[in-house]
This record gives structure tokens, C-alpha cells and sequence, in this order.
């Protein structure tokens, strides 16, 4: 099977938000719990003492609030923009050996048990290789129903090739 696809920048952000709240929830749901707490001190600071002196607190509340949606998608399309081998047409070419990612600037083949987990959503998929090297494949790359579900079989039995084997030998 062969998938023709282009990672936009987009598709980067939501790479980088999945991986937060999949793989790092604390640092993802921290920052607008631990401003909201900032943003309430704040407005107990308004009823207790003064405005000027709530300040520092409420707007620290609003920027940590607001960081996982506004400010972190820039870092993540900064980082697209200044990585060029994610621009431009790409290629992925799967066999039931492992699978080839082309595009102007990279080839890379990979073998099944080099893909240790895989996340997705309802926009992309993320092979992760390791704790945070991963390949995005869009899920609009799919023409068909049938192409999705060959890439999740064959996808489901890399990892499972990758599974833990159990601690215990056969004799």
C-alpha cells in the first residue's frame, strides 16, 4: 500500500497537543489548573487588599490558563516552519515488514518492530520510534475505508511485534 500525503502545519500542532494530553497530562492540563488557582488568588487579593497588588497574580492566572491552546500551537508551527524535511509531498509505503517515509529532502525505511506505540485522533496518526521520535501520517491521506484499516492491521502488528516479551523463559 502506498499513501501520498503533506504535513501542514496544522497537522503539527495537533501532533503536539495529542502527545500532551496522551503522554504528558500533567504538563498539559497543569498549566490551566494551577492558573485558574492563580486567577482566583487574584480576585481573592481584589476583596482583601487592591487592585494593583492582584495584578501580578491575575495575569499570571490568564496567561497559564490560556498557554496549552494559544501559546504553545506557536512553538509547535515554529518548529514546523524551521524543519524542513516536513514540507512537501510525502510518500509512506507499507509492507508487512515495516514501512518506507519519502519525501524531497528524507527517505527512511523502518522495520515493524522499530514502532514502539502508536497515537491518533480523528486527524493523524503519530508511529513513535521512541519516547518522542515519531512520523505523522495524516488521516486524510486515506482515500478509502479499506486503506485505513490495512494501515491500523498492519500498524496493530508492529507493536505487537514490539510487545514485552514475558520475563519467565520456556524451558
Amino acid at each position: 500500500m502506498q499513501l501520498n500525503y503533506e504535513i501542514l502545519a496544522g497537522d503539527a500542532v495537533k501532533a503536539q497537543r495529542l502527545f500532551l494530553r496522551r503522554k504528558r497530562p500533567f504538563f498539559f492540563w497543569g498549566f490551566p489548573l494551577y492558573g485558574a488557582a492563580m486567577f482566583l488568588f487574584g480576585l481573592w487579593m481584589i476583596v482583601s487588599a487592591s487592585l494593583l497588588e492582584a495584578a501580578p497574580p491575575l495575569a499570571f492566572g490568564v496567561y497559564l490558563t490560556l498557554m496549552p491552546t494559544l501559546v504553545m500551537p506557536l512553538g509547535a508551527k515554529g518548529v514546523w516552519n524551521k524543519t524542513p524535511m516536513l514540507h512537501g509531498p510525502t510518500t509512506l509505503r507499507l509492507s508487512p515488514e515495516g514501512f518506507e517515509i519519502a519525501n524531497p529532502l528524507v527517505r527512511a525505511l523502518v522495520r515493524g518492530q522499530a514502532v514502539q506505540f502508536i497515537l491518533q485522533d480523528s486527524h493523524l496518526w503519530m508511529l513513535f520510534l521512541g519516547p518522542a521520535s515519531y512520523y505523522l501520517v495524516p488521516k486524510s491521506a486515506f482515500e478509502t475505508p479499506e486503506q485505513l484499516q490495512e494501515f491500523e492491521r498492519t500498524m496493530a502488528n508492529f507493536v505487537a511485534m514490539n510487545a514485552p516479551k514475558s520475563p519467565i523463559a520456556a524451558p
